[in-house]
């Protein structure tokens, strides 16, 4: 297509003059709002469950407020600049702050999607050892690295950094190609390590001690970070969008970033959910009798149980024993010797500490 700016009158007329700033604004806060019900699950089954929250839980709390304030700014820049619109619907001064609104966004957007990664992987050092676990840290590491470096290209691969969103500003910018080759590549290996990562509990799972459809049942909820790869793998084929002159054709960057922060949000909660739901199901019980006699039982740290039997021996064992039982209670422990055995059970409530125990691979 020529340079809008070279068109006639006529010919703008005839191009495409779509507004996607209401998708836009629907999109994110609907992926705002799908995420903070199964984070917010998340917390508060822990909080009713008396689990403590740990730091995969802040760091998929950080995540969500992140996914906010990303939305915030890209309302701010549908609202006020008209992003959404096409570069030749746009003033440039309001294309120009779009961009400069886009910078900064990188650094919420890309923090939030390593912090919605880091957050399952934090939640696997609890299950891991050995190799595994060094997976797990390789995974957590690189992701940062990697990633982390998507938002320094942004503010040191112009100077000065004003360049990075107004190219009538004097300076230089890295070329564009050797930008857009790593972010395809940061965004290629954020969708392997989602997959990596989602796939590496069923080692584990299939060592566990339970039936076959409950192996399954676990394998399959820590292994939603699938979907978390594939949104992301979408996101970073829409990535060359960023060559083109209009702005319009990086939308579906925004679409899919947050949908990937979404996906990684709700893959991480649903392990946790699975179990706490059950327990905050099956909390009211709190007493259980036992056959040979009830046993009242509390749910505070520490407690002792004293289970007590009484038996009755006698150095002589008459015949007629029961008989004089029944027609003279009162003496019958005469002449015999009182037999107490104590049995000390000591336990306490696990869900104060086991946070950082593997509760997310029990059965349901």
């Amino acid at each position: 297509m020529s340079d809008p700016a070279q068109l006639s009158p006529e010919e703008l007329a005839a191009l495409p003059h779509d507004d996607h700033g209401n998708r836009v604004q629907f999109a994110l806060w609907f992926t705002v709002s799908i995420s903070a019900v199964f984070v917010g699950l998340r917390v508060y089954c822990k909080r009713i469950t008396k689990r403590r929250l740990w730091w995969d839980d802040y760091l998929l709390v950080g995540s969500w407020i992140c996914l906010v304030i990303y939305s915030g700014l890209t309302a701010a820049a549908v609202s006020l600049y008209g992003q959404g619109k096409h570069s030749y619907d746009l003033s440039y001064d309001d294309i120009v702050n779009i961009s400069k609104l886009r910078v900064i966004n990188a650094i919420f957007i890309v923090t939030a999607i390593i912090w919605s990664k880091c957050g399952f992987a934090v939640t696997l050092l609890r299950l891991t050892q050995g190799w595994m676990r060094a997976t797990v840290w390789f995974f957590i590491i690189t992701l940062n690295v990697f990633m982390g470096f998507t938002i320094l290209i942004m503010f040191v691969g112009c100077t000065p950094v004003s360049r990075a969103w107004d190219i009538t500003q004097e300076g230089e910018c890295w070329p564009i190609s050797a930008v857009l080759g790593y972010h395809l590549f940061s965004g290629a290996y954020s969708a392997f390590a989602d997959i990596a990562l989602a796939l590496l509990p069923w080692k584990l799972v299939w060592g566990l001690q339970m039936k076959l459809k409950e192996k399954i049942g676990v394998g399959v909820a820590m292994s939603m970070g699938v979907f978390a790869g594939v949104t992301s793998l979408v996101k970073t084929i829409m990535l060359p969008g960023m060559l083109t002159s209009d702005i319009f054709d990086s939308l579906p960057i925004i679409y899919w970033g947050s949908t990937e922060i979404a996906t990684c949000l709700i893959a991480a909660s649903i392990p946790v959910l699975r179990v706490l739901i059950r327990d905050a199901k099956s909390s009211a019980r709190k007493y259980y009798n036992q056959e040979d006699g009830a046993i009242s039982t509390t749910r505070n740290k520490n407690n002792t149980v004293i289970i007590s039997t009484q038996k009755f021996r006698s150095a002589h064992s008459p015949d007629d024993r029961s008989d004089k039982s029944i027609l003279n209670d009162s003496g019958a422990t005469s002449g015999r010797v009182l037999m107490t055995n104590e049995v000390s059970v000591n336990y306490h409530d696990r869900k104060e500490d086991d946070s950082l125990r593997g509760y997310e691979m029990e059965p349901v």
